[in-house]
C-alpha cells in the first residue's frame, strides 16, 4: 500500500520520486504495471489486479494515440502529451514492451481490452533503422494528430543508442501471437 498511498498522483497514475519530478513519463508507469502484474499473475491478490486494471486503463486513457499506434513519452502534470517538439518522443522499445504486457494482461484479466494492434505495427513500422537496429528514441513531430502514417513527417532523433534487448521482446510478441514471418519484413 505504500507506493499506492505515497506516491499515487492527484490527477491521475503515479509520481516517480519525491519530490515530484517533471515532466511525467510513461516509462515508470509501464514498469510499475510489468511488477503489479507479476505480483497479480503470483497471487491473485484482489490489490494486485485492482493495481493492473487501473494501469492498464491509465495507458489506454493517456498514454496510448488509438489513432496511430504511438506511445508518447512526456506528459505535463495532468498527463496530457508536452507539445515541445524536443520532448514529443517514441521509443519504439516501449511499444514493444506494452504490448507484451497487455498481451499477458489480457490472459489473466477478464476486462475485455480497446484494440491495440497499431501499438506493435507502429514500433515494427519505426522502430528499426536500414541496418535493422532499433532506435532508442525518436523525435515525433506531427505524426501524433495524423490519421494516416507519413514516413516524410516522422523525423529520426537518434541518441547514438540502439538496443539489442528489443529483439528479444519481438521475438516474444511474435511466437506469442502466434505470428508468421514475411519475408518482406524486416525483423531483426
Amino acid at each position: 500500500h505504500f507506493l499506492q498511498d505515497q506516491f499515487r498522483h492527484p490527477k491521475g497514475g503515479f509520481i516517480e520520486s519525491r519530490p515530484t519530478t517533471y515532466p511525467r513519463r510513461q516509462n515508470p508507469h509501464m514498469h510499475f504495471f510489468e511488477a503489479a502484474l507479476q505480483w497479480r499473475i503470483n497471487t491473485e491478490a484482489p490489490m494486485f489486479c485492482a493495481l493492473t486494471d487501473e494501469l492498464a486503463s491509465l495507458f489506454f486513457e493517456k498514454f496510448y494515440n488509438h489513432r496511430t499506434g504511438a506511445l508518447l513519452e512526456y506528459f505535463d502534470d495532468s498527463l496530457v502529451p508536452l507539445q515541445n517538439p524536443e520532448q514529443r518522443v517514441t521509443e519504439p522499445g516501449h511499444h514493444f514492451e506494452w504490448t507484451w504486457l497487455l498481451d499477458c494482461y489480457a490472459g489473466v484479466s477478464s476486462n475485455e481490452l480497446p484494440p491495440y494492434k497499431k501499438l506493435y505495427e507502429f514500433a515494427m513500422d519505426y522502430g528499426f533503422d536500414s541496418d535493422n537496429f532499433s532506435f532508442d528514441e525518436h523525435e515525433y513531430r506531427n505524426l501524433y494528430e495524423q490519421v494516416s502514417w507519413l514516413p516524410e513527417l516522422y523525423e529520426y532523433k537518434i541518441d547514438g543508442l540502439k538496443r539489442i534487448w528489443k529483439y528479444a521482446t519481438v521475438k516474444n510478441i511474435i511466437n506469442r501471437k502466434k505470428l508468421t514471418y514475411d519475408d518482406n519484413i524486416k525483423y531483426f
